[in-house]
């Protein structure tokens, strides 16, 4: 397990669980260069995950299925049971509804193919973040309690196009928001929640 330096209000903290080292460092990477994201730690098997994030307490867990010991689903489960608000985004190989189903019914908030693109990868995390659901079907949350708060219809429109994983280049263009990066507009709407939630400007 690889720990980081503290938390900070401004900045979206994420622990990384996956059995691979390769792709714990991608992802780290691809991550970091979101400048509203700090990566809080890391771990390669499901227990280690368990035991150190319920320590950190990040805002998001991005979660390997696939795990030695217990698998990822469960270990969704009691970290969820330990840290009830935190946010868990499932990011697996594995595309069968069985696994999409067992992970939002042990937690999770979000599941996300590891064929997903960067920006589809960097806007699920912020969607789920948010608490918002986000799931290659949207069938999957017929049995889910709404998430808590409301979004306005740009947001709307950002969740719907990354998590169809539409590929479009237009992502971003709306009469508000002409020209940001998409990453950029998910964290400044995640930022601005996340403040006025803790009744901060």
């Amino acid at each position: 397990m690889k720990a980081d330096a503290g938390k900070s209000p401004d900045l979206l903290s994420i622990f990384i669980v996956d059995d691979h080292t390769m792709v714990r460092r991608g992802l780290r990477r691809i991550l970091e260069s979101v400048e509203q994201i700090r990566i809080v730690g890391e771990a390669g098997a499901g227990l280690e995950a368990v035991t150190f994030v319920a320590a950190i307490k990040p805002d998001l867990v991005l979660m390997d299925i696939s795990l030695p010991g217990i698998s990822g689903i469960e270990a969704t489960r009691r970290i969820c049971q330990q840290v009830p608000k935190i946010a868990v985004l499932m990011l697996s190989m594995h595309a069968e509804d069985q696994y999409i189903e067992q992970s939002l019914a042990a937690g999770a908030r979000g599941y996300l193919s590891k064929d997903a693109d960067v920006r589809d990868l960097i806007g699920a995390v912020f969607a789920v973040a948010r608490g918002e659901y986000c799931v290659p079907d949207s069938s999957h949350l017929a049995s889910l309690p709404a998430p808590p708060g409301t979004l306005d219809p740009f947001a709307r429109q950002m969740i719907s196009l990354v998590c169809a994983e539409h590929g479009n280049p237009g992502i971003t263009e709306h009469p508000s928001q002409p020209s940001r990066d998409p990453a950029q507009a998910w964290a400044g709407r995640w930022l601005e929640e996340r403040r006025r939630n803790h009744g901060t400007t």
